[in-house]
């Protein structure tokens, strides 16, 4: 197997996959694979920038996770592999739902899109199609997923409300990723009953997570726009417009 096969099939990527990324013909692409030297510049470059890229992200993402792991290791109230879950549940949102509906806003209405949803039509009804509205949102998912990265939750930092409001939906994911998959977990020790200490959070402890979340919220209405039908969501939409939800507040003025 030469060197150029053995990159690809390490980065589980078929001939049609590649040769789609670089632009080419899956025969173009097996033919620069075989014989470098009988397909033009211009095409060695392209496919061998495929491999390059596909193993800068895999690079990235493995460094992403270790990066958690060590951040999240020795916190009683949240085990690194659920942080993990978490911060896998808003890149989701922020550059696979969101983005898509970005790219083309009419493929479904953005009441339909991850992590909008789960959200109460109410608050949808008022954030109607806006595309800023939706791009602040993703933008907010990267800052929140970067501060788990370091080891700090959006409960934990000066922030805005929308940063509180999606760690319900990333929570609901998170918790509802398999157990099991080991290249999810792979390079992120489990914590179960047998291996961490007495009154310290397990992997499987996702109810506790969320009681830990509720107590250390600065906003206490913070899951209600996802509470279809609570009586309480117009009152918090009147006051609390979803423009408003991105901006920082400081503490005292919290309600």
């Amino acid at each position: 197997m030469n060197e150029r096969k053995r990159r690809r099939m390490s980065l589980g990527m078929s001939q049609t996959e590649a040769a789609a990324e670089a632009g080419v013909s899956p025969t173009t692409w097996h033919n620069w694979e075989e014989h470098p030297e009988r397909v033009s510049a211009a095409t060695r470059i392209a496919c061998e920038a495929v491999l390059d890229s596909a193993e800068s992200e895999l690079a990235n993402a493995a460094e992403f996770v270790r990066h958690i792991a060590v951040a999240w290791r020795d916190c009683p109230t949240l085990t690194p592999r659920q942080a993990l879950a978490l911060a896998m549940s808003l890149t989701f949102f922020g550059n696979v739902s969101i983005a898509t509906w970005l790219d083309d806003p009419s493929s479904r209405p953005l009441y339909e899109v991850p992590p909008f949803d789960a959200f109460d039509l109410r608050v949808m009804m008022r954030i109607d199609e806006n595309r800023a509205w939706a791009q602040a949102a993703s933008r907010r998912c990267h800052e929140v997923v970067r501060g788990i990265e370091n080891g700090v939750l959006p409960f934990d930092r000066p922030g805005c409300f929308f940063d509180e409001v999606v760690m319900a939906p990333a929570w609901a994911m998170g918790e509802s990723l398999p157990r099991d998959d080991s290249d999810f977990y792979a390079d992120v020790p489990a914590r179960t009953s047998a291996t961490c200490p007495p009154g310290w959070l397990c992997d499987d402890d996702w109810e506790l997570v969320h009681e830990h979340f509720v107590k250390i919220c600065r906003w206490p209405d913070w899951e209600l726009p996802l509470m279809p039908g609570h009586p309480h969501l117009a009152a918090l939409l009147s006051g609390r417009h979803p423009f408003t939800w991105f901006d920082v507040l400081p503490s005292s003025d919290l309600a």
